[in-house]
């Protein structure tokens, strides 16, 4: 198999690239390495890949899952000395399970499986073990003519029993159960659907059940900063235990006024007691672009204090799946309440869609996703590759050649161009101060801003029309980038 590589002690981005299109299913650290699992996503050719990354960025192995073909493996934990794969076939024929596999640590040799057979198609979005050796899998099931239906499906790991749990309401559309967590021994089943009666137009609710699962509560997800109109809740929500009485929630909360041809969205975050009761409710990033959720948006290792909550931005709508913009990997570091430390912005130039993010051990996170670019692409005009993404505790990352292949490679986005009064600006791969000059036509300076912050604005209402050029210097003032800005 083919792959391209660039490594940094401690960070690293790596682009595997091959001659078929790729999606994330799931990534995980391991004692030596990164395992991340994906899967061909070409029906009916659902064929798994095991992909090895070292902790410095160093390709280790990949490997194609042939013990079940025409299986996905969604979902990957470790489990005692072995490994946990869950699996789902898409075939639509009739005859669709849900496949638990333990195999060894080669991934190769299995030692147990059990699989629960049904006449629905399901769709895994989260799975996770409690202590109890309990496995709790999320998401939605479908039968052709019927609807959709969010579930849970619950498995006992020690003595291979399993209950199905119907959540949903056959909504021909949308009916998702995207995440579960246990708190004060009650399940919380985070969900989507097609919309709910409260006030907020949130898409998103969490039911609550006792351990017996018999249903106590559920309510709207609605916040402090959610009105009829305004940066509501939408499709799948990551949850993240802090205690036993309270815990978090991202998702992507956008301006849903119809007026906008282009919605404008962010990444948000809630934090909740279990009494439901808004602890905080917090935006990220500049509210400017069409931002999406991650699928496993929300991470925190161990007892970390701090968490990383990540997501897509500057995405484009497209049917086919891929667009010829740059969209970028966006990740913000909080503290336990939800308050951000700092947001990043990545990009290795081309459409990418984040899928999850997963802080490690070192006090960092790795991102993982799609990369599409129509220039780069073996086959097929629409295939997808994979970004990897390492970043240390404070979001640095390597600046190899993938990234910035020259010092005059933008390490900075300004936007829009034309402007009419305000320019903003995104720093891109790149935390640093910069010192930003804007000349006229005769060479003389007309501005100077002085840019220290991830993203931020520059007032450019008193120039008068026409083209401006600039350059971007860093500490030792040594030109970086260069670029034409166009006032109207």
């Amino acid at each position: 198999m083919q792959f391209c590589m660039t490594t940094y002690s401690q960070t690293f981005d790596y682009l595997y690239d091959q001659s078929f299109t790729l999606d994330v299913a799931d990534v995980i650290e391991t004692q030596n390495d990164y395992l991340l699992i994906a899967f061909k996503s070409t029906y009916p050719n659902f064929e798994s890949v095991f992909i090895r990354i070292s902790k410095t960025g160093q390709f280790i192995s990949d490997s194609i899952d042939n013990t079940h073909p025409g299986y996905m493996t969604q979902k990957i934990h470790k489990y005692n000395q072995n490994y946990l794969l869950i699996k789902s076939i898409l075939s639509g024929l009739g005859s669709d399970r849900i496949v638990i596999q333990e195999v060894d640590s080669t991934l190769k040799n299995q030692i147990s499986s059990y699989a629960y057979s049904s006449n629905s198609t399901f769709d895994i979005a989260n799975a996770r073990i409690l202590s109890n050796n309990q496995l709790l899998m999320v998401g939605n099931s479908f039968q052709q003519g019927v609807g959709r239906d969010a579930f849970v499906y619950q498995f006992n790991l020690d003595t291979q029993s399993d209950t199905m749990i119907n959540l949903g309401n056959n909504n021909p559309t949308l009916d998702l159960s995207s995440d579960i967590l246990m708190l004060g021994g009650k399940y919380y089943v985070f969900k989507t659907i097609g919309n709910t009666s409260s006030n907020c137009a949130t898409f998103n609710e969490i039911s609550r059940y006792f351990a017996d699962w018999t249903h106590d509560t559920t309510v709207a997800i609605c916040n402090s900063i959610s009105t009829s109109t305004d940066h509501h809740f939408r499709f799948i929500v990551s949850a993240l235990k802090i205690s036993e009485s309270d815990f978090m929630m991202a998702a992507r909360a956008d301006y849903s006024n119809s007026i906008n041809t282009i919605r404008p969205e962010q990444i948000g975050q809630l934090h909740w007691d279990t009494n439901f009761v808004e602890l905080n409710a917090s935006l990220y990033g500049k509210y400017d672009t069409v931002a999406i959720e991650a699928n496993q948006g929300i991470s925190r290792f161990s007892n970390h204090p701090f968490v990383f909550v990540g997501g897509t931005e500057n995405y484009k709508v497209n049917p086919a799946g891929v667009d010829t913009t740059d969209s970028f990997y966006t990740l913000i570091k909080t503290d336990l309440l939800g308050n951000p430390i700092w947001t990043r912005y990545y990009s290795n130039h081309s459409y990418l869609q984040l899928r999850k993010v997963l802080a490690t051990s070192d006090g960092g996170a790795i991102m993982v996703g799609s990369s599409y670019d129509e220039n780069r692409s073996n086959n097929s005009s629409t295939e997808k590759e994979l970004w990897i993404l390492k970043v240390d505790s404070n979001g640095n990352m390597s600046n190899s050649n993938s990234i910035i292949e020259n010092k005059l490679k933008p390490t900075l986005l300004f936007y829009p161009n034309p402007v009419n009064n305000i320019l903003y600006y995104k720093q891109i791969n790149s935390f640093n101060d910069y010192s930003f000059q804007l000349y006229d036509s005769k060479a003389s300076v007309v501005l100077r801003s002085a840019i220290s912050n991830t993203f931020g604005e520059i007032d450019v209402s008193q120039l008068i029309n026409g083209v401006y050029f600039y350059l971007l210097f860093d500490n030792n003032g040594l030109a970086i980038q260069r670029g034409k800005i166009i006032k109207q």
